[in-house]
């Protein structure tokens, strides 16, 4: 069992009814959930970890005289974490740079970009590069497509990623997506391949219902012989609640079953995730959020 706080802070527009994220695990962070250490002939955990979060950054923008728009952007995330993990106490900066195309008789709207980031306890800055465009394919269904190349700057590994989206409105208040994409994950870094499925009801003008199903294959590029990874199925929903014009409180519910990799009995487990979030606009581009985030896990692992 792992009880999570954080708190989150952040500069940018301050999207209350943000696109539910494919992983609600991913959203909380990677680095307090993957531990590899064994606790119990079942592996039951009962802990508390709590952590501490913050991100500041800054995005520039100038519209190009080719109706193509050009970000910068840099940010910079602190993690404390309580108890000493893959995710111990660390930090990264990140730079970006990309071109968009807005213009308005163009269907498939290309984009291109490029990122660079570097973690306070490893060598040099990680690179990823994609091209794509995204665009509706009738007024009802659109489509987003991209392809890129990973670096690790370590030269711990490298490889393609790619993403293939259709967002469907049947009516008003309802859309769902398909997706299948291949992305790395931070601050653990594994390369991901992902196939999922999500749904979205505004059931009234202040809750938003949610849910999900996605099965991927980790990969793992820190410690390629990490059993942690190897194949998982994640079934989520998310219940989003608007208490005041500037407040959000949303509560999530994930399952996951995962298959380890490696030799011999492969390990399982099943992980049970119960999420709490408050998010506040304190003005139209800073928001803060408090989360708790508790989990229970029970696995095959031998002591």
């Amino acid at each position: 069992m792992v009880g999570h706080l954080a708190v989150l802070a952040r500069t940018g527009p301050a999207e209350q009814g943000d696109r539910f994220p494919h992983d609600l695990e991913d959203r909380a962070g990677r680095y307090a959930y993957r531990d590899t250490q064994a606790q119990g002939p079942t592996d039951k955990r009962f802990r508390s970890a709590p952590s501490f979060r913050n991100s500041i950054g800054v995005n520039v923008s100038t519209l190009l005289p080719t109706v193509t728009r050009f970000t910068a952007g840099y940010a910079h995330e602190n993690i404390w974490q309580a108890r000493d993990s893959l995710g111990k106490q660390s930090s990264s900066d990140s730079f970006t740079g990309e071109l968009r195309s807005e213009r308005e008789n163009l269907r498939f709207k290309p984009f291109f970009n490029y990122n660079a980031r570097h973690q306070n306890n490893r060598f040099g800055y990680d690179s990823s590069m994609r091209g794509g465009f995204t665009g509706p394919i009738t007024p009802y269904l659109d489509l987003s497509a991209d392809m890129g190349y990973y670096l690790a700057g370590d030269e711990s590994g490298e490889g393609y990623t790619w993403s293939v989206g259709l967002l469907h409105r049947p009516r008003e208040r309802l859309e769902h997506d398909l997706h299948y994409l291949r992305t790395i994950t931070y601050p653990d870094r594994s390369l991901v391949t992902l196939v999922g499925y999500h749904a979205q009801l505004q059931a009234s003008p202040d809750i938003i219902l949610e849910a999900g199903a996605q099965e991927q294959n980790v990969e793992p590029l820190d410690n390629p012989n990490n059993a942690f990874g190897g194949k998982e199925f994640r079934a989520e929903g998310r219940f989003n609640y608007r208490v005041l014009d500037r407040i959000v409180s949303r509560f999530g519910y994930a399952w996951t079953h995962s298959v380890g990799r490696g030799g011999g009995l492969p390990l399982r487990f099943d992980q049970h995730t119960i999420r709490f979030e408050l998010e506040i606009a304190h003005t139209p581009t800073f928001s803060s959020s408090f989360l708790y985030q508790h989990e229970f896990r029970d696995s095959n692992r031998p002591l």
